[in-house]
């Protein structure tokens, strides 16, 4: 256990570099000076929950994972394909789902560590500045770390927020890749500011629109999946979120400045 916390702070420290130089709008120097301090960046949560959380400067790592994969192990699936991954060319596709996510734990065989390793370049985002834990913001964090991921060939999971990803890849395109690079590390409360004065009152309120009606659809997921250990919940949960009020939204929009552009 101790090793592998060791060896997830090694790395992490490289994250850090690759994020400071992709994104300079980041923390990262911040992290960075924090950990060449021999400040506690990472530790074990030891609560009873299998997400990562970023609280206060800190990652905390989900213990309990040292309880889940001896269980996994047993399974008759564990282990019997070695080479289960996503392909660094399908980090941006997002047509995977949560149960997608627990076949690949059992079937490549993912030990604990592999099971951090995969979502550290996520969670190292969030220390770095990048917004989360309402459904947008995770959706643009993931995208960034995708696209960071896609560019470097670090091994990530993919299969995290595919529906929130999705979302936000649609609103890059509308608002731009450079502004969006920006907005992953803009406070939350002074996101509509910032698009405001990029992009004027209309894009800072399709921002804003969006972002409250996800958080309204998605409501029971993000209420109760931090607290269950029990990955085929979480999964299920995931499943039931319909994110079409969030699509009229968009589709509106578009609708509307294509109309204005004949």
């Amino acid at each position: 256990m101790n090793e592998d916390l060791n060896k997830i702070k090694d790395l992490l420290l490289k994250y850090v570099e690759l994020i400071k130089n992709e994104y300079p709008e980041s923390k990262a120097e911040r992290v960075e000076s924090d950990l060449e301090d021999g400040k506690e960046i990472v530790k074990f949560n030891d609560k009873n929950t299998l997400s990562f959380l970023c609280v206060n400067g800190q990652l905390l790592l989900p213990k309990v994972a040292y309880d889940l994969f001896p269980i996994l192990r047993q399974n008759e699936l564990y282990g019997t394909n070695k080479n289960n991954r996503r392909d660094v060319s399908q980090y941006l596709d997002t047509d995977t789902t949560y149960f997608d996510y627990i076949n690949h734990l059992l079937v490549a065989g993912l030990s604990e560590y592999d099971y951090f390793e995969e979502s550290l370049l996520h969670e190292t985002m969030h220390l770095c500045g990048s917004g989360g834990g309402i459904p947008l913001e995770e959706g643009i964090n993931d995208l960034k770390t995708r696209e960071l991921a896609q560019k470097q060939g670090i091994k990530i999971a993919g299969y995290a927020y595919s529906k929130e990803v999705e979302i936000a890849k649609q609103l890059q395109d509308i608002l731009g890749k450079d502004i969006m690079d920006e907005l992953t590390f803009t406070p939350s409360s002074k996101r509509f500011n910032y698009l405001y004065e990029k992009l004027g009152e209309e894009k800072a309120n399709l921002y804003k629109n969006v972002s409250r009606k996800m958080i309204e659809e998605s409501s029971n997921f993000f209420k109760t999946a931090y607290k269950t250990d029990n990955p085929f919940e979480k999964a299920k949960l995931y499943d039931e979120i319909d994110y079409s009020g969030t699509y009229t939204i968009i589709d509106n929009y578009k609708q509307t400045n294509y109309e204005q552009t004949l």
